[in-house]
């Protein structure tokens, strides 16, 4: 399957799984959504979603946000983490709208990028939700991580993605294919339920050694048809590995750097032998992790 095929074939499946791809972040006004976007960072959307209402009342007009103080706009915003500085970037780019864009938000890249906390994540994504510019490519962590999965990237930094991305992407496709494909990893293909049919699934994903995913692992029509175009790659197994240690209660990095590390189980260790169940587990584990760098 070359890369076109590939890439047509992950962008009607994921089509046909969600028909309305829209931002999950509310807005009416286009600032609202540049606001809300900042919020967005190391924050969940349902978060935002739940305070902009109560700050977008305060300050109904983007001649509000900018006179506003920032002491004030950062108790509303506290709870979305680093809120110092989102609540100064907020005032700080409503007072830029006013003064430069004439009260809009500008409609290009580099003009998105001189607004205090603009990167090239929120400029894409307001180029795409707001102007509908073509080649919008949004890397968020879904986009990054189900990307190196599909085959479509390689790497984690966002702007080399963005870049292999935007290479194989049809342009009009681009900006939607970017609200699926975080959908998909927020319904399906999540960072700690790796789907069942993944490369290197199979081989831990056992009641002992994978107990949450293995009881929910992704399985639905969207992802059986992406699931033939996965590929093992070296970032899908470190998936794989964190989601196990995250199975754990306690140190695995203490039970790997033990010497038992690098014994060679044929099957799990009995858990009766050892007064803690879960640190024979985890040597076990520190095996299959040991079969992976191997």
């Amino acid at each position: 399957m070359d890369i076109h095929d590939r890439v047509c074939g992950v962008v009607e499946a994921l089509k046909e799984a969600y028909p309305d791809p829209r931002c999950a972040l509310e807005y009416k006004k286009d600032y609202e959504l540049m606001i809300a976007v900042r919020l967005s960072a190391q924050c969940t959307d349902e978060r935002v979603n739940k305070i902009t209402p109560a700050l977008f009342a305060r300050y109904p007009s983007l001649e509000s946000l900018a006179e506003a103080d920032i002491a004030e706009v950062e108790e509303y915003v506290r709870s979305c983490g680093f809120y110092h500085n989102k609540a100064r970037d907020i005032v700080l780019s409503c007072q830029m709208l006013l003064s430069r864009f004439g009260g809009k938000v500008p409609g290009t890249m580099d003009d998105l990028l001189t607004l205090p906390g603009v990167g090239r994540k929120t400029a894409n994504l307001l180029l795409g939700d707001l102007y509908g510019v073509p080649g919008s490519v949004v890397c968020d962590t879904h986009c990054i991580r189900i990307s190196n999965k599909l085959g479509l990237a390689e790497g984690k930094e966002p702007e080399k993605v963005e870049r292999q991305l935007r290479a194989i992407l049809p342009p009009e496709e681009s900006s939607d294919f970017c609200h699926r494909i975080v959908l998909h990893g927020r319904a399906v293909c999540t960072a700690r339920n790796v789907c069942a049919s993944m490369p290197g699934f199979s081989r831990i994903s056992t009641p002992i050694f994978f107990p949450r995913a293995a009881a929910s692992s992704c399985s639905s029509p969207i992802s059986d048809r992406l699931s033939t175009m996965y590929r093992p790659t070296p970032y899908s197994s470190a998936i794989s590995i964190s989601a196990i240690v995250l199975a754990f209660p306690c140190s695995v990095t203490r039970a790997i750097g033990k010497p038992a590390r690098r014994a060679v189980y044929s099957s799990p260790p009995e858990t009766t032998s050892s007064p803690n169940p879960s640190c024979a587990a985890m040597r076990h584990m520190a095996v299959v992790q040991n079969a992976f760098e191997a």
